[in-house]
């Protein structure tokens, strides 16, 4: 998520601006190279990723990612309208999500375990 800080994000005049400039940031359609060369990896790759359990994991966490990309330009939305009815403390919890999940996602790449089931 993009950091600013709380003065410029508490004056309302700039969350139109703040919106509409992470809108395109947190946008991952406009990602598109990595999306492109993931994509062509993967089907590059298939046979041998089809049978490996860390991959379909890792694939729902990057889902899971791209699920809460769509929920932080959701907020941006609100905020711009000044409709945010949420704390601070949720989105300091917000912001450690995206942490969690791309630790998961390095060391599910790195270590590659194989789940014996």
């Amino acid at each position: 998520m993009l950091f600013v800080s709380a003065k410029l994000v508490l004056s309302c005049n700039n969350c139109a601006l703040i919106a509409s400039f992470t809108t395109y940031l947190l946008t991952p359609q406009h990602n598109g190279a990595q999306n492109i060369f993931g994509l062509w990896m993967l089907v590059k790759g298939w046979p041998y990723y089809h049978a490996q359990i860390w991959m379909h994991v890792k694939l729902a966490l990057v889902l899971v990612l791209l699920g809460y990309h769509h929920i932080c330009k959701y907020h941006l939305k609100r905020f711009a309208a000044d409709q945010n009815t949420k704390s601070h403390v949720y989105f300091r919890w917000l912001n450690e999500a995206p942490i969690l999940l791309l630790v998961a996602i390095v060391i599910l790449v790195i270590v590659r375990p194989s789940f014996n089931l």
